[in-house]
């Protein structure tokens, strides 16, 4: 995730919990829904990148001139030299080479000094200042690399659209703009000063305000210029708010579809699942669950990694056969080594495991594929989500038997729940009668021949 991201993120969980605060109840935060107004962070972030570059552009000439008279530590130490080789020495070296005899040596008329202690002095580039600046060229080169594979995600592919990317278009504006910049990180890179600190490896784990960062104009505007980075110095906090956003767009997506906050009576009473904040200020999200017509949907937090989402249809009497458990994995950060992390700690007991970033959908129980070529709007990628848990179909249960509904390929295994997996594409479906009593099909799992 972009840090102009998490800054859009940040103030717009801000604004959920100010309106859970209003809707502590879940049943009145879900049905009053319609009234809470939330920006896309893509809309959000479109706009404010053009800017973001610009900036970035002026700290990388602040950089530039901070790299042709950096600020550096004299240091020094007390050496032996040939007398005809010291140029300079002061009185303390003279004192030092007076008490010393092994320098003196008697040419035959009087003893004079052979060599003399010589004071020299070692400008160290390596300083606290200056490591910070080479680390902040870091960030800078690793953000705009996300920025670069963002705007290339964006590029579209063919898919029976009349037309696709155009030149005039914010991807290809942004695009020209990043080029530009690249080309004087790329400078800096090449710096004498960048490759000397760079080779030490020296990193610092915290950045404190030191007088030269504070005091020198040049070396504060990119101190503070990466104060201005650090969004989520919590990467914790980070990934509750990530997960709040899209939990709040999940149930507008139940909504949207018709679905009804099911309240539970227990000794003629309401259930009430109220909504609390943790101590970091993030939502306490409750398990809630939620009727329809065909399906029942239950959402609850599962551990740190994101949503665990049981959808239940009615219409099938086995109890073995008519839930599908999914697991929503909610990865700001787009980490492929915490993909497969979760993917080996998950791989049993869900039906699906998804991970959610910002711009796109990532099966992580198949390979890790990105789920849509082109961008979705964060609303339009958990409507997507919703929609493929509860695909069905009126369907011949005879030829469904011996055909895979999705590739046609006969090679079905016949699981212990009674619901049929194809061996070729992945995907899981089972029959049921609906209230009408018509043979239908429905795809607990649906996966695209590859």
């Amino acid at each position: 995730m972009r840090i102009v991201e998490e800054s859009f993120l940040k103030r717009t969980v801000g604004k959920l919990n100010r309106y859970a605060l209003r809707h502590k109840n879940s049943s009145e935060f879900f049905n009053s829904l319609d009234e809470l107004e939330i920006k896309p962070l893509q809309d959000l972030s479109f706009q404010s990148d053009l800017k973001y570059f610009d900036e970035i552009n002026f700290i990388l000439s602040v950089i530039s001139s901070i790299i042709s008279h950096p600020h550096i530590s004299t240091t020094g130490e007390h050496i032996v030299l040939r007398t005809e080789l010291a140029n300079r020495i002061t009185s303390d070296t003279f004192q030092m080479t007076m008490r010393d005899p092994k320098l003196w040596t008697d040419d035959g008329l009087k003893m004079i000094p052979e060599n003399v202690y010589y004071y020299q002095s070692i400008d160290e580039l390596c300083i606290y200042e200056n490591i910070f600046i080479v680390m902040l060229i870091k960030m800078i080169e690793t953000e705009l690399k996300k920025y670069n594979d963002f705007y290339v995600s964006l590029i579209e592919t063919f898919d029976g659209q009349e037309s696709l990317s155009l030149s005039s278009n914010n991807a290809n504006v942004a695009s020209n703009k990043i080029k530009r910049v690249f080309k004087k990180l790329k400078y800096i890179k090449d710096t004498y000063f960048f490759k000397e600190i760079n080779r030490r490896g020296v990193y610092l784990k915290t950045i404190r305000p030191t007088n030269i960062l504070l005091k020198d104009r040049l070396y504060n505007y990119c101190f503070k210029f990466y104060r201005s980075l650090i969004t989520y110095s919590d990467k914790q906090v980070l990934l509750k708010d990530f997960r709040t956003y899209y939990y709040v767009l999940l149930l507008r997506a139940l909504k949207s579809r018709g679905f009804v906050f099911e309240q539970t009576d227990l000794d003629n009473e309401t259930q009430s699942y109220e909504i609390l904040q943790d101590e970091d200020g993030c939502l306490v999200l409750p398990k809630v669950n939620f009727t329809g017509d065909t399906f029942d949907i239950s959402v609850e937090p599962y551990e740190d990694l994101g949503l665990r989402v049981v959808v239940t249809n009615r219409w099938i009497s086995s109890l073995r056969s008519r839930s599908a458990t999914h697991l929503l994995v909610f990865e700001p950060q787009e980490n492929v080594d915490e993909l497969k992390r979760i993917h080996e700690a998950t791989k049993d007991g869900f039906q699906t495991v998804e991970a959610v970033h910002l711009w796109n959908l990532v099966c992580v129980d198949d390979g890790l594929t990105i789920t849509f070529k082109n961008p979705l709007s964060e609303q339009a990628l958990m409507d997507k989500w919703l929609e493929s848990k509860l695909l069905h179909s009126i369907a011949s249960a005879k030829i469904y038997r011996s055909y895979c509904p999705s590739c046609k390929n006969q090679a079905l295994e016949v699981l212990q729940n009674s619901h049929r997996k194809c061996g070729v594409c992945g995907s899981v479906y089972t029959f049921y009668r609906d209230d009408e009593g018509r043979n239908c099909l429905w795809f607990l799992k649906l996966r695209r021949q590859k």
